[in-house]
């Protein structure tokens, strides 16, 4: 969803699949070649892999790095608390760790556009 509004707001598509499910996207390695970084950066989408259950994943935008291994976040389909729950709609704005071992497992950062930018 985040990579449909990005590519309806620059009017440009993204290489990166159409996929509900973000932990099946990056194991498919080949449909984002080039796209995928194990480094955080602002605009990148940060794919994560749930502890309890490995076949479910998460996917958030880092849109600030807030150090103290930490980043800022945006979530679409979460509440404000409780990122479990994924009965409510909307955007929320979160603190996440980079390796929360808790609840979630950060597999990488895919990257909306090659090289972060968008084409002209």
């Amino acid at each position: 969803m985040k990579v449909a509004i990005i590519e309806d707001f620059y009017q440009k598509e993204s290489p990166v699949p159409a996929t509900a499910n973000c932990v099946d996207c990056w194991k498919g390695s080949e449909k984002v070649a080039g796209l995928t970084t194990s480094v955080p950066t602002i605009g990148t989408l940060a794919l994560a892999q749930y502890i309890n259950n490995p076949t479910r994943g998460h996917a958030m935008e880092c849109y600030e790095l807030l150090g103290g291994g930490q980043m800022r976040t945006v979530e679409g389909n979460t509440s404000a608390n409780d990122m479990t729950n994924g009965n409510n709609s909307g955007f929320n704005v979160r603190n996440q760790k980079l390796n929360n071992r808790d609840t979630l497992r950060t597999l990488g950062f895919v990257y909306v556009y090659p090289n972060n930018q968008v084409p002209t």
